[in-house]
């Protein structure tokens, strides 16, 4: 940088319409402690437009808010729009699937943590595109997403569509599909996870 440059800077309130939405769904997750008022009167004012979010069909999410279907039942993910008087236009599916199977969430040195000393910090997710542009996702269109012999594990899904002109993306839901019950479904429903080593 040569003495007396600007230092280059990022303007939130310009944030393409993409970004506007990926804020606007993990808003929640987002931590401002300087200029918070600021903050919440821009979320308010991007958040005019209708809002987006994703469920299953005819059923009800556990308390920790997680999607669970026995593999043996079909089921439907469903984009909702508020008010339903809004009409989505150009749906958009993704997949979240893990980037890495271990993480290594802690501080120690590589010679203390063994089979994860070269793992990554954090959790990451790949985003994959679903060949689906109808309000309602059929779970046999993401069948193959799940472990291949057994068809159980967990999944997040995200939705962006166009409302009223504007960009918007659904919150992330976490949808687990598990054999049997008690201590074997807990197990089946963690397929696709990454293992983090130090969470606790």
């Amino acid at each position: 940088m040569v003495k007396g440059e600007k230092l280059a800077a990022f303007a939130v309130t310009q944030a393409p319409a993409e970004l506007r939405a990926r804020i606007l769904s993990e808003s929640k997750r987002i931590t401002v402690r300087h200029g918070a008022a600021r903050w919440q009167r821009l979320l308010r004012h991007w958040n005019e437009a209708p809002q987006l979010h994703l469920q299953v069909k005819n059923r009800q999410p556990s308390t920790d808010n997680v999607w669970r279907i026995p593999t043996h039942e079909g089921a439907e993910i469903e984009l909702v729009v508020e008010p339903w008087t809004a009409k989505p236009e150009k749906i958009q599916w993704f997949a979240l699937t893990t980037k890495y199977l271990r993480c290594n969430l802690t501080d120690l040195s590589s010679d203390q943590v063994g089979f994860v000393a070269n793992a990554a910090p954090r959790p990451a997710w790949n985003e994959l595109q679903i060949d689906n542009h109808d309000s309602v996702l059929p779970i046999t269109k993401i069948d193959n997403l799940f472990n291949q012999q057994l068809h159980c594990g967990s999944l997040r899904m995200r939705a962006r569509a166009v409302v009223d002109g504007t960009i918007r993306e659904t919150p992330v839901l976490e949808l687990r599909r598990f054999i049997s019950s008690g201590f074997r479904a807990a197990i089946t429903e963690q397929f696709g996870l990454p293992y983090l080593f130090g969470s606790g």
